[in-house]
């Protein structure tokens, strides 16, 4: 009896597993988990400009499921350095260089940023110590900078060209002073004012022109002169010394007989200690006398002609009634007799004053 009844609770434990074994197989199957997304890595900025030794702030933005750190490296030696909050220190010498950085969720994954490292703007302002009431052209300047803006004022002058350049000319007020101001703003965005304080002199200033020339002897030649400020106009011509040439009140010098150094002054009659000088120079005239063989042979030819060697003097020559064949552009000329009846030579020299003489030469040619 007891048998049967272990028998029978065996079955039913059977059947409830079956059942339950039956009802998992009909479940459907579990989803599969997503995927996780890529990590993806953007800096900002991607290029940017700084000055040498300053600062430059990084963003970035980040997709990761994991990590969301990123690690920081300047890929050129010297060009920097940066650090774990990517702050980007620049070195201490202009250049291109790269930041680079790489997700801690996908370190094979790299992306860059340029950077350019630009020198710092420079301003000392170079210009004239001092000034006249009133004189123009004036000239200033800071130094050359590539890629830099400039923006110049002044006050007590008047600008007159290159406000926006490195360099300016202005004219100057009637003074005591005047004050130049210069802007410049690197490709960076730094920007350094300059200023400086020019005396603006109440002596008059004077200059010759030109201050120097060359002139041929016996030559005349006019010079002119600028007074600036409040010294009159009147000036005074003279020679130093007073033996060499002549010198008219109007500023018209005669060259002496003799070539050598002749010192032409002006000074100004209010102020007789203000004076401007020309170093003239004077040289012989042209000589273009040609000196030749007396009579010709057909056909000859290694012939020469020459005429005198003169310092810093320049020479043409040209033939008719034969060919040339070397030192055209010299004193020494070699040529070659045509079939005749003549030949003709010419020679023109200018000498360093630009003066010139032309000689011609005609030459029997016998056949």
């Amino acid at each position: 009896m007891r048998h049967r009844e272990g028998h029978a609770r065996f079955g039913w434990a059977s059947a409830i597993l079956a059942v339950l074994l039956g009802g998992l197989a009909c479940q459907p199957p579990h989803p599969a988990l997503p995927a996780p997304p890529p990590v993806v890595l953007s800096l900002q900025p991607a290029s940017a400009t700084v000055t040498t030794g300053h600062e430059l702030q990084f963003g970035y933005r980040i997709t990761s499921s994991t990590q969301m750190g990123v690690s920081w490296r300047v890929l050129e030696p010297g060009g920097g350095r940066v650090n774990a909050q990517a702050q980007y220190q620049a070195p201490d010498h202009p250049g291109v260089f790269t930041v680079e950085a790489r997700p801690l969720a996908a370190p094979a994954q790299a992306v860059h940023a340029r950077v350019t490292v630009v020198p710092p703007p420079l301003g000392p302002i170079t210009a004239p110590d001092a000034v006249a009431p009133g004189a123009t052209p004036l000239h200033a300047s800071v130094p050359t900078q590539p890629g830099c803006r400039f923006a110049w004022g002044l006050d007590g002058g008047r600008l007159l060209s290159g406000a926006d350049t490195h360099a300016i000319t202005f004219s100057a007020g009637a003074g005591p002073d005047l004050v130049l101001r210069c802007q410049v703003t690197n490709p960076a965005g730094d920007t350094l004012t300059s200023s400086l304080e020019v005396p603006v002199a109440r002596q008059p200033s004077l200059q010759i022109t030109p201050a120097a020339a060359t002139l041929t002897v016996g030559r005349a030649m006019t010079f002119g002169y600028t007074l600036a400020g409040s010294g009159g106009s009147g000036v005074t011509w003279s020679l130093v010394p007073p033996s060499r040439g002549s010198v008219q009140a109007d500023g018209t010098f005669r060259a002496p007989t003799t070539p050598g150094i002749c010192i032409l002054q002006v000074a100004a009659q209010a102020h007789p200690e203000i004076t401007a000088r020309a170093r003239v120079k004077i040289v012989a005239a042209p000589d273009a006398h040609i000196t030749a063989p007396v009579s010709l042979t057909a056909g000859a030819a290694g012939l020469t002609a020459r005429v005198p060697a003169q310092v810093h003097a320049t020479y043409a020559w040209h033939i008719q009634g034969g060919t040339a064949d070397a030192g055209q552009h010299g004193p020494v000329f070699t040529f070659t007799a045509g079939d005749g009846p003549t030949l003709i030579l010419r020679c023109t020299v200018t000498n360093e004053a630009g003066d010139t003489s032309t000689g011609t030469l005609t030459l029997p040619v016998a056949r």
